[in-house]
């Protein structure tokens, strides 16, 4: 893959863009717990399954073992990845435990209110809601993979992969919609603006290949 560098014709940077025009829109006009109960209602069981392991996506143990693949290839490519996940990690779970330590999940949030739709087989939190740290992980690993592909596509592909990832929290009862919404925010800002430090580096040990060694 070759990285891209016109970000005014990055596929997926624009259409993460819409998703946060179109997000923020809801969240101005509705409250987190209508957004909530109203998305609640729309399942199925297909659904229940289908995002019972797209919600993976946002799972680091998976995310750390795509990274060791892109590695593998090219040892820049691994580098960014990681920075990228850890860095807009860390900032997740400083604001999660520290800073918005008190936010409750829909689960505890409607207690005694209102009864949600849960699937069964998933262990559903109460606490430390925002923001959403898989969908922060999401956002982070597939923007790296959109900015090593110059593939249209691929990029859109790739965003709609992190939007399921994201959305699979809000179906799992796991977040609200502000909570994926800051999530791919940071996310996304923090792999962007790793970039010049990593894929227009002139190193020369990060073009080292694991793959051209062992094969």
């Amino acid at each position: 893959m070759k990285p891209t560098t016109k970000l005014a014709n990055d596929s997926f940077l624009l259409a993460t863009f819409a998703f946060w025009c179109i997000a923020a829109g809801i969240l101005i006009f509705f409250s987190k717990a209508e957004i909530h109960l109203y998305l609640n209602e729309l399942h199925s069981p297909f659904f229940d399954q289908f995002f019972k392991y797209a919600t993976y996506m946002g799972d680091g143990t998976v995310v750390v073992l795509c990274i060791l693949v892109l590695a593998f290839f090219r040892v820049r490519y691994g580098i960014f990845a990681l920075v990228g996940y850890l860095g807009s990690g860390l900032i997740a779970q400083v604001l999660k435990r520290f800073v918005f330590r008190d936010v409750k999940r829909p689960l505890g949030f409607f207690d005694g209110i209102a009864d949600l739709h849960l699937v069964p087989g998933v262990d559903v939190h109460t606490s430390k809601s925002f923001p959403s740290g898989h969908t922060t992980t999401a956002f982070a690993f597939f923007a790296c993979l959109a900015l090593l592909t110059h593939y249209k596509p691929l990029r859109l592909f790739l965003f709609v992969l992190a939007l399921l990832g994201a959305y699979s929290r809000i179906y799992l009862s796991q977040h609200f919609l502000v909570d994926v919404f800051a999530g791919s925010i940071i996310g996304t800002a923090t792999t962007y603006a790793l970039k010049p430090f990593f894929m227009e580096s002139d190193k020369a040990w990060m073009e080292y290949s694991l793959k051209d060694k062992l094969f």
